[in-house]
C-alpha cells in the first residue's frame, strides 16, 4: 500500500495537491494506481455539462458550443503564437507544470451557451471596440459570472460521481469540497437572476465598476471572480461560513489595439459589503494596481491565457513565485488573517505587494 502525502500532487492527475483533491482516499493500492487514474480521468470527462445559460430558451438553437469566456478571434488569437497560448491550468498528462500549452481554439472554453445566444448576446463586445459603455461592462461581467458558475456546476457533478465511485464519506475532503462548490453555485444563481432580468430588459445599470486603462497592449488576458472576506487593510468585510448573501468581485482584463483594459465589477446590491474595499482599490497607485492584479488574478483563476513569449522569458524564480501564488498563497494569507484577527491589528495583505513576477512586462 502506498501512502500519499497531504502536500503531494494527487495521483488522479488533476494537478492539485492531494489534501485539496482526494484526501478522502487515504490509501491507494499501488497495484491499482493505474485503474484509479484511469477511472478518475473518465469521471473528469463525464462531468461536462452542456447547457445554454441564457434565461429565455425559446430561441435557443439545438447546438451547444464550446464558447470562449475570452474572445478568441479578437484577443486570444492576438497573443497566441502558432495557434498556441499558455494557461495556468494543468492537463492530466502534465500535472506538474506551472504553465501548460493550449491550442487557442480550446483555451478558456466552456459548454454554457448555444451557438445562437453565444453570438447574439455578446455581439456588442465581440464585434465592437471597447467603449467603456454600461452595456459592454455588463456583458463582460455576465460572461465572467456564468462561465465560473458553469465550472462550479461541473465541479459539483465531478465531486458527486467521485464520492460515489470511490465510496467516500460526505465528510471527506472531496465531499466537503463538493458541498462548498454547491454553495458557490447557489450564490452565483442569486446574482445571475438579477443579471438575467437586467439582460432581458436592457437595464445595464445594475452593475458598478472600476475600469483601468493601460497605455500599452499586455501579453495576457483572462477573467476571474473573488468573494473577498477582507479588505486591503485586512479588515473583515464578509464571512463565507454564513447563510448571508455573498458579494463577488468580477475581473476581466484584455489587450485591445494599442492599449489594455481591466474591468473590476460588482452588483450594485453588494455596495454595502464592498464599499471600503472598492474605495481602497480605487486609491491604488499605478504600481499597486499592477501588483494587485498580478496577485489577485493568479490566486483566483486558472482562466488566464498568456503569450508564449511572456512565459518563455520568465526566469526560474519568477515561475516559482507564480506557482506559489497560484497554488499556495492562500495558505499564507489564511495564516496572516488568522493572526491579525487574533491580535486585532490591521496589516497590508499580499494583493498589493510585489509577488515576484510581472505579467505586465512588455516583451
Amino acid at each position: 500500500m502506498k501512502k500519499v502525502g497531504r502536500n503531494e500532487l494527487c495521483p488522479c492527475g488533476s494537478g492539485k495537491k492531494f489534501k485539496r483533491c482526494h484526501l478522502g482516499v487515504n490509501e491507494i493500492d499501488e497495484d491499482n494506481m493505474e485503474d484509479f487514474v484511469k477511472t478518475y480521468k473518465q469521471l473528469n470527462k463525464e462531468r461536462r455539462i452542456k447547457q445554454c445559460l441564457y434565461p429565455e430558451k425559446s430561441k435557443c438553437s439545438d447546438k451547444i458550443i464550446r464558447a470562449h469566456s475570452i474572445q478568441n478571434s479578437k484577443i486570444i488569437q492576438r497573443i497566441s503564437e502558432n495557434g498556441n497560448v499558455y494557461m495556468n491550468k494543468a492537463k492530466p498528462n502534465n500535472p506538474f507544470a506551472v504553465f501548460t500549452k493550449w491550442g487557442r481554439k480550446e483555451a478558456t472554453t466552456f459548454t454554457g451557451f448555444c451557438d445562437y445566444h453565444d453570438k447574439v448576446v455578446f455581439q456588442p463586445i465581440e464585434d465592437r471596440d471597447f467603449e467603456l459603455s454600461n452595456e459592454q461592462i455588463f456583458l463582460h461581467t455576465y460572461r465572467c459570472l456564468v462561465a465560473n458558475m458553469h465550472d462550479k456546476q461541473e465541479q459539483v457533478k465531478l465531486g458527486k460521481s467521485t464520492t460515489e465511485t470511490f465510496s467516500l464519506s460526505s465528510e471527506s475532503s472531496v465531499g466537503l469540497l463538493g458541498l462548498g462548490n454547491g454553495l458557490a453555485v447557489d450564490d452565483f444563481l442569486r446574482e445571475k437572476m438579477i443579471l438575467d432580468k437586467a439582460l432581458i430588459n436592457g437595464d445595464f445599470d445594475v452593475v458598478d465598476s472600476i475600469v483601468w486603462e493601460f497605455d500599452f497592449p499586455i501579453q495576457f488576458a483572462g477573467s476571474a471572480f473573488e468573494a473577498p472576506t477582507h479588505d486591503l487593510k485586512n479588515r473583515k468585510i464578509q464571512s463565507l461560513e454564513t447563510n448571508d448573501i455573498i458579494a463577488h468581485l468580477f475581473i476581466t482584463i484584455f489587450p485591445e489595439n494599442d492599449k489594455s483594459y481591466c474591468i473590476i465589477s460588482w452588483l450594485k446590491n453588494s455596495k454595502e459589503i464592498l464599499s471600503e474595499l472598492v474605495e481602497q482599490i480605487m486609491g491604488l497607485s499605478a504600481k499597486e494596481r499592477k501588483d494587485y492584479l498580478n496577485t489577485t488574478l493568479v490566486k483566483n483563476s486558472d482562466n488566464l491565457v498568456f503569450s508564449p513569449k511572456l512565459i518563455e522569458r520568465m526566469s526560474k524564480d519568477e515561475e516559482h513565485y507564480f506557482g506559489y501564488t497560484s497554488q499556495g498563497a492562500y495558505l499564507f494569507e489564511a495564516l496572516l488573517e488568522a493572526m491579525d484577527d487574533e491580535l486585532h491589528i490591521e496589516s497590508k495583505i499580499p494583493e498589493v505587494s510585489d509577488p515576484g513576477y510581472d505579467l505586465f512586462k512588455q516583451c
